[in-house]
């Protein structure tokens, strides 16, 4: 298991104080900006340039073995896909071999040298998982027939946005002027409604769920454990441009209302569990699973964070 910690700048370089970061003894996993890095030494007494490949090398071996244990979502590894398909074996590797150097440092003293080398969770790992679509679209698949299962609730209400509101405003002036009170009773209800539900996305407070551990595909789910998000609303391969995560992850409430993924006014949840064993599936309540209308749009375009426990 990794361990929830802040590397030294000089492995991870620019990570922000509540970054969600991940690390084993050679290698970052940031779940915030979806970044990983991993480190690999050379042996000494070589000459600079064997010094130099062998570190890279040994940090590319180091990328692999973590790339392997990371979490697909709560059932899944990475390590799975690689071995359920040879076409995203080759397609991991190949992302292993062309990683971005980021440093590379010689040391004349011992003549070895230190390496770290770098990949995204959306542009390169998500993509290289994706590159098999008979084989990990599985997680879309799943995600198909979970929502045949979704409460019906969930659309038993009409829903009107900030574009009906003019119409809206013109509708009441007609209403007003004819003396419709049934009507322009109605539609003022509206009108509040339309006003109280200005979200631009959805901030889940998870902090006292201890035992949550995260993933690149991170679920809220009922209490039954029925897929809710994302679910119907967005696919595995929107979130290569999201970090390749689904929902972005903080440690503070303040830092993450202030990050532009939820935007200025998100809608705040509250979950205290995990589904059963499924560490990375968050439980909604009844309640909080209707109040996601208010947020439908934001959820298509992945606009969550997630605030877990240091």
């Amino acid at each position: 298991m990794l361990k929830k910690l802040l590397l030294p700048l000089i492995i991870i370089g620019c990570v922000q104080a509540k970054d969600v970061v991940d690390t084993s003894e050679y290698c970052s996993v940031n779940w915030s900006s979806g970044k990983i890095l991993c480190s690999g030494e050379s042996d000494g007494g070589q000459k600079k340039f064997r010094a130099k490949r062998a570190a890279v090398i040994i940090a590319q071996r180091n990328l692999l073995e973590l790339i392997k244990g990371v979490q697909i979502d709560s059932l899944t590894t990475v390590e799975n896909g690689m071995l359920k398909s040879d076409i995203i074996r080759s397609s991991v590797n190949g992302m292993i071999k062309g990683c971005e150097v980021v440093s590379n440092k010689f040391n004349a003293s011992d003549k070895s040298s230190l390496a770290t080398v770098k990949i995204s969770m959306g542009k390169d790992l998500r993509e290289a998982l994706l590159s098999d679509g008979g084989q990990v679209s599985w997680n879309d698949r799943i995600k198909s027939i979970f929502s045949i299962f979704m409460p019906t609730e969930l659309n038993a209400k009409e829903i009107y946005t900030h574009q009906d509101k003019t119409t809206i405003q013109k509708l009441m002036k007609d209403f007003k002027a004819d003396g419709d009170k049934e009507n322009l009773k109605y539609f003022t209800n509206i009108l509040k409604e339309i006003d109280s539900s200005s979200v631009t996305g959805l901030l889940i407070d998870a902090r006292g769920i201890a035992s949550f551990e995260p993933a690149m595909t991170i679920k809220l789910v009922d209490k039954n454990g029925k897929e809710i998000y994302p679910g119907k609303y967005v696919t595995s391969k929107q979130f290569v441009g999201k970090n390749g995560v689904s929902v972005g992850l903080d440690f503070d409430m303040a830092d993450a209302k202030a990050n532009k993924r939820v935007f200025d006014t998100p809608l705040e949840i509250k979950s205290a569990s995990i589904y059963k064993k499924r560490k990375s599936d968050i439980v909604l309540s009844d309640k909080d699973i209707q109040r996601l209308n208010l947020v439908a749009d934001s959820l298509r375009l992945a606009k969550v964070i997630v605030v877990v426990p240091e």
